[in-house]
């Protein structure tokens, strides 16, 4: 489903990192490691097609990424440390507007459905009130409402509790099981069954 070829990248004159080889079949779970400054962050970048590799080739669906972004942008979601959100508007409002932009049709209950799945449903005021945890919790519905195939998630369990980490690792499973792909980068350790699972271990620079 997803393949890279000798992928490589150079940012200010700095090897960030070198010939990353890999294919990725669907159903499958992926962990990027690595120390702080080892270049996690901007191997899911490259993934995502947000930056452009020095060298090395992206596959989707058996297509170079570059001819088949526009399909690839429907089938994959991108969160990262910047979650999005617009802080002025509750968590319903965020992801009613979301949904708005992304062209999905979603009933209001359908929303509060997956906000009290995260432990949401009671919070009704802006964002820029809630804690990270709870921006976090956010973010991470929009995943629940509109599943694409592939999700690139760079510390996806930041500010989570335990309750919180285990009903995120519950839909990820979920994800998973139906064939979906899941790069991610943590800190946390956690178990997502996954017969497919595999790590990418980047050094230190």
């Amino acid at each position: 489903m997803f393949k890279v070829s000798a992928l490589s990248l150079e940012r200010n004159d700095q090897k960030i990192f070198s010939n990353l080889t890999f294919n990725v079949e669907a159903g499958t779970l992926v962990r990027v490691l690595g120390p702080n400054g080892s270049g996690k962050s901007s191997l899911l970048k490259v993934l995502a097609g947000l930056w452009t590799p020095s060298s090395g080739t992206l596959y989707w669906r058996g297509e170079p990424l570059a001819a088949n972004a526009p399909l690839f942008a429907l089938e994959r979601c991108y969160l990262g440390h910047q979650l999005g959100l617009q802080p002025a508007l509750s968590p319903l409002q965020n992801l009613t507007l979301w949904l708005q932009v992304s062209g999905v049709s979603v009933t209001p209950a359908k929303i509060r459905e997956a906000l009290e799945l995260l432990g949401l449903a009671d919070l009704e005021g802006p964002c820029e009130n809630l804690s990270r945890g709870e921006c976090q919790r956010v973010a991470l519905a929009m995943l629940w409402l509109n599943p694409p195939v592939c999700w690139i998630l760079d510390e996806p369990l930041t500010a989570l509790d335990r309750m919180g980490i285990e009903v995120v690792c519950e839909q990820f499973e979920m994800h998973l099981k139906k064939g979906g792909l899941i790069f991610m980068a943590t800190h946390q350790v956690f178990e997502i069954p996954s017969p497919q699972a595999f790590e990418i271990q980047l050094g230190e620079l």
